[in-house]
């Protein structure tokens, strides 16, 4: 009996746990759309700029995948955290990379967080999607 009541208060306490862990998540990942709104959305936001054509790091994208994958890095389901901070300290094609001093490590936690909080690759390396 004591053993069941035991592990009811752990699993109670897990359960609480979680639910600051996801609250954490949540916030965080709050911060990190604010974060790409300032940062990022201005060459890959959805904006259509003129016609059918979106934002230049959204257009590129929509170009490069063809279909296969969506231009809009929100609309990603594919992007670990590690490979959005990844890219964004070292650039890549034409997008330049951004030092702590432009975006903040705190920034660009919070982005990533925004940005892999649809991730289903299952995956956190640098190949699920390395030319984006």
């Amino acid at each position: 009996m004591k053993t069941v009541i035991a592990g009811a208060a752990v699993l109670s306490m897990l359960g609480v746990f979680a639910g600051k862990a996801h609250a954490a998540d949540a916030a965080l990942i709050r911060q990190g759309k604010a974060a790409f709104d300032y940062h990022c959305a201005a060459c890959h936001g959805t904006t259509i700029v003129s016609g059918n054509r979106h934002l230049p790091g959204t257009e590129a994208l929509i170009v490069k995948y063809q279909g296969k994958l969506p231009g809009a890095l929100e609309e990603r389901t594919n992007l670990s955290s590690e490979l959005v901070k990844y890219f964004v300290r070292h650039g890549v094609s034409v997008m330049p990379f951004f030092r702590k001093t432009m975006v903040s490590d705190t920034e660009l936690d919070a982005i990533a967080a925004y940005l892999s909080r649809n991730d289903h690759s299952g995956t956190d390396t640098h190949d699920s999607g390395r030319a984006q």
